[in-house]
């Protein structure tokens, strides 16, 4: 740059072949006028002399992106510089992930809409910024709720309406998930949740180990988690249903029909039916003789109880249907039972869309599973043993929000030889919304006062009409916080008052002082309370 008032030249140019002394902008601001000595006044012997500035790089290519949740993303970055000068980059704002290089990769996407500022410099004080939004949304290949897996294999389960917890056989962050818990549980409700292992717990030690993680932006209250090990007979499965162990196997439909198709092969096992929201199959089963269990082995999405599910329905003897059961499909493929259907047929209507690809009955073996409860050793949340309030559902709940761990530790049960071993898991949880998740925890923590000053990250964020921002006191003390745009000019003041020592919560309804609705983007609150500062970001996404 040039401050031409001042005659002073401040941008970087190239020499060609000169001394250049006290230069000047020529009087069209196109060349440099210098002088051709050190004592040169600069308007004795001027040269001229073609001036190159320094430009600053662009961005090729670079717009907005739309990815699906939970599978890996990978960006790269483009450049140029009409310089040549090397480019770095930066990313400010980003929900998640690393910049190595040019190039940036989140290895689990969250759903949500998410602005990310990317930044290329030159080392000559040339910067190119660009907002790039971030479409994140669910395909159905994940849920964000509550995860689960176990053993050497690990594996994980997600909710839907929670944000997603993962349980895994270790921290390993690359662990993969094995399937979802809590589809359907309606938000603030305690669900009992029992879910058969795909791969076994046992770990080197003899012990079995799990791994619970909350993602997503909301929660869960989990009131207990237990492990259960069902011994039974070689070439026979064991199915739970309401607490009831089913044993026995299962027997391919006698035939089914969907929209006027004949699809008996599609639900017997081998292949796969797709079903989109408000579409049926009817299955004929074939008489049993007496009541017996129903096996749908399923995956589907979830989300609102009413509106995603599978309904299952038998004859009601007048020519119509009856609706038996409500259940969810989890996120990978599941086998639901259903004890005790009085039938010959059943009809399932998909409320959201889902893949089937069994359904039939259960042949009762004379059998008797051994049934064994796993002792549970340890329950580590971060730093904390957990383990008491979830070893009894009568104790008080353990809080998942988005990001926290859960690893579980039990004592594996004596087992037989002769007989082939499965594992349930069962949880009893609520699932929580973001709100609800810092209000219980607000309300769990005043019982001991802060440490220290603390600005927490408003939660939800991003978020697009009511956000809540946490801040703790140690002691009381008159406490200032107000929102600024991202050009740092004064949007809203939140708090200005004295406020007494402990946990304390301000909200910000995207308005201005004025009471006007303030415009999507990013956003800065800041906190003054007595010597203390503190600044955060926050993102107004569009309604």
């Amino acid at each position: 740059t040039c401050d031409t008032a001042r005659h002073d030249i401040r941008a970087r140019f190239y020499q060609h072949s000169a001394q250049m002394h006290n230069p000047r902008w020529s009087f069209d601001n196109t060349h440099v006028a210098y002088g051709s000595d050190q004592d040169s006044p600069g308007d004795v012997d001027l040269f001229v002399a073609q001036a190159t500035y320094d430009h600053a790089p662009q961005f090729v290519g670079l717009q907005d992106q739309s990815f699906a949740a939970c599978q890996a993303f990978t960006l790269g970055l483009q450049a140029t510089d009409a310089d040549g000068d090397p480019i770095s980059y930066q990313m400010v704002d980003a929900p998640g992930g690393t910049l190595t290089g040019s190039t940036y990769h989140w290895a689990f996407p969250v759903v949500g809409t998410y602005f990310v500022v990317f930044r290329a410099k030159d080392p000559y004080g040339g910067v190119a910024n660009q907002v790039v939004r971030f479409d994140v949304f669910d395909d159905g290949s994940c849920y964000g709720g509550m995860m689960a897996g176990g053993g050497d294999a690990g594996g994980g389960f997600s909710m839907k309406r929670t944000g997603s917890t993962s349980l895994q056989t270790s921290k390993a962050a690359a662990s993969p998930v094995e399937n979802s818990l809590l589809n359907g549980a309606a938000s603030g409700v305690s669900t009992r949740d029992c879910y058969r292992l795909q791969t076994s717990p046992v770990v080197g030690s003899g012990n079995c180990a799990l791994f619970l993680r909350q993602r997503g932006r909301s929660g869960s209250a989990l009131n207990g988690a237990r492990l259960t090990a069902v011994d039974h007979p070689v070439g026979t499965s064991v199915w739970m249903d309401q607490g009831e162990v089913l044993c026995g196997t299962r027997v391919p439909p006698v035939s089914a029909t969907s929209a006027g198709r004949d699809v008996t092969a599609q639900v017997s096992g081998g292949d796969m039916l797709s079903l989109a929201a408000g579409q049926l199959v009817t299955v004929a089963l074939g008489d049993s003789g007496r009541p017996s269990p129903v096996v749908i082995e399923a995956r589907g999405q979830s989300g609102d109880p009413d509106a995603s599910g599978l309904l299952v329905a038998i004859p009601d003897n007048e020519g119509g249907w009856r609706a038996v059961r409500h259940c969810w499909a989890r996120q990978q493929f599941d086998e639901l039972a259903i004890d005790s259907l009085a039938a010959s047929s059943v009809r399932v209507t998909a409320v959201s869309a889902a893949d089937i690809r069994f359904i039939g009955r259960v042949a009762v073996s004379g059998g008797t599973p051994v049934v064994q409860a796993a002792t549970l050793l340890h329950a580590v949340r971060g730093d904390d043993d957990v383990a008491a309030s979830i070893g009894s559902t009568d104790s008080s709940a353990v809080m998942l929000a988005g990001g926290d761990s859960l690893a579980l530790t039990f004592a594996s049960p004596a087992s037989s030889d002769s007989l082939v071993r499965d594992w349930f898991l069962t949880v009893v949880a609520a699932p929580l919304s973001a709100n609800q998740v810092s209000q219980a925890r607000l309300r769990g923590s005043q019982r001991n006062l802060p440490r220290v000053f603390a600005l927490r990250q408003n939660q939800p964020n991003p978020f697009s009409a009511l956000t809540h921002i946490n801040f703790e006191l140690p002691v009381g003390s008159p406490v200032v916080i107000e929102v600024f745009d991202a050009q740092g000019r004064h949007v809203r003041k939140l708090t200005s008052g004295s406020f007494a020592a402990g946990y304390h919560v301000a909200d910000w309804d995207h308005r201005s002082d004025a009471g006007d609705l303030v415009r999507p983007g990013v956003y800065l609150y800041r906190m003054r309370a007595g010597r203390f500062r503190a600044q955060r970001k926050m993102i107004l996404l569009p309604r």
